[in-house]
């Protein structure tokens, strides 16, 4: 049987695009299954390894690391080895990134993403002490929203920002080592 492709609708509501979904194994065989979204999508392995596509990359990211879907990019994912498997999936839109008076930070790093000049590298290990410190915001994002403490949206938010910051370094550092 063919996977179909499916396209999904926005994630979170109007005052806060994010949404978290957990997914393992033992409820579906494809953890995520064949789609695409114009949102931005970060998954999060805490059980097992996960082997995902992304468009027309083949990736299998272990417990503890995460992969980056761009926005627009197709990503189907299960276990890589059969055994169990469990993932979390940060969705968001990512306008949530925008300021509504424009400064350097709207023009210099959000506006490109959302324009798409710039695009997340798809997997992130734990090779270097920022993939480590953008692992460890990815998890308190997890909590943060589980736990729904008054005033999460903040914290979520500044997670993220983190996360694009260390982002924006790692890519600085990659280029400036060619």
């Amino acid at each position: 049987m063919k996977n179909k492709v499916v396209c999904e609708e926005p994630h979170g509501n109007n005052s806060f695009p994010l949404s978290l979904h957990y997914a393992d194994n033992k409820l579906y065989e494809d953890i995520i299954y064949c789609h695409l979204h114009s949102d931005i999508e970060i998954l999060y392995v805490t059980e097992g390894t996960l082997n995902i596509q992304i468009d027309m990359n083949t990736f299998i990211i272990e417990k503890d690391e995460a992969a980056l879907i761009n926005s627009g990019e197709v990503h189907f994912g299960n276990s890589n080895d059969g055994n169990d498997c469990s993932v979390y999936a940060i969705v968001f839109n990512p306008a949530l990134l925008s300021f509504n008076s424009f400064d350097i930070c709207q023009s210099k790093y959000i506006n490109p993403f959302i324009d798409g000049k710039y695009k997340l590298p798809n997997h992130i290990k734990r090779d270097t002490c920022y993939e480590r410190e953008i692992l460890n915001n990815i998890q308190k994002i997890i909590n943060t929203i589980e736990d729904e403490a008054f005033g999460y949206e903040l914290k979520v938010k500044a997670a993220l920002y983190t996360i694009f910051q260390r982002l924006f370094l790692i890519m600085l550092l990659l280029k400036m080592q060619r």
